[in-house]
């Protein structure tokens, strides 16, 4: 099996902008249960159906589980952002497309983590929400679909133009 280049590639500053907003995003998923659990009704909605009705309630403290799956989430994509070339891709790696196809896996990362991020925050809030009397939320389920689904594709497409 053969090793792929090690590259050591500069952040421009759309990429420090990413960056910033995924740490942001990540911080919201954690700012939200613990700025509003004080508030909260002992009992809050733990699942949504397809149409945003709630269909479970939980304990409050269930609050908390979205946070501490992001927080290994966003651990996972920022080391794998640290190790371009770890990574799998569509196409074979040379000395002479490495930097370009690192760069687009490291840029797709960075969004990729800003979207999880942004949908654990969403959840949070939308779980929330009903406490105070506001039904947040209702295209949660397909935007995470799409958002979940448009890096992906876009890296495919992109590292293949890329050979």
């Amino acid at each position: 099996m053969e090793q792929c280049p090690k590259i050591d590639l500069k952040a421009n500053s759309r990429d420090k902008f990413v960056s910033a907003a995924g740490l942001a995003s990540f911080l919201a998923t954690w700012t939200i249960p613990i700025a509003f659990y004080s508030q909260l009704p002992d009992r809050v909605p733990t699942h949504f159906d397809a149409t945003n009705h709630v269909d479970n309630y939980g304990s409050k403290a269930t609050l908390l589980i979205h946070p501490t799956l992001a927080t290994f989430i966003f651990g996972l994509l920022t080391l794998a952002k640290k190790r371009p070339e770890a990574l799998n891709y569509p196409v074979q790696i040379t000395a002479e497309n490495a930097a370009r196809q690192y760069a687009v896996a490291v840029r797709v990362l960075a969004l990729l983590r800003v979207i999880t991020m942004l949908i654990f925050a969403t959840i949070e809030f939308q779980t929330v929400s009903p406490a105070f009397h506001n039904n947040a939320g209702a295209l949660l389920l397909p935007l995470t679909v799409a958002s979940i689904f448009a890096p992906v594709t876009f890296l495919i497409l992109k590292s293949r133009s890329y050979r």
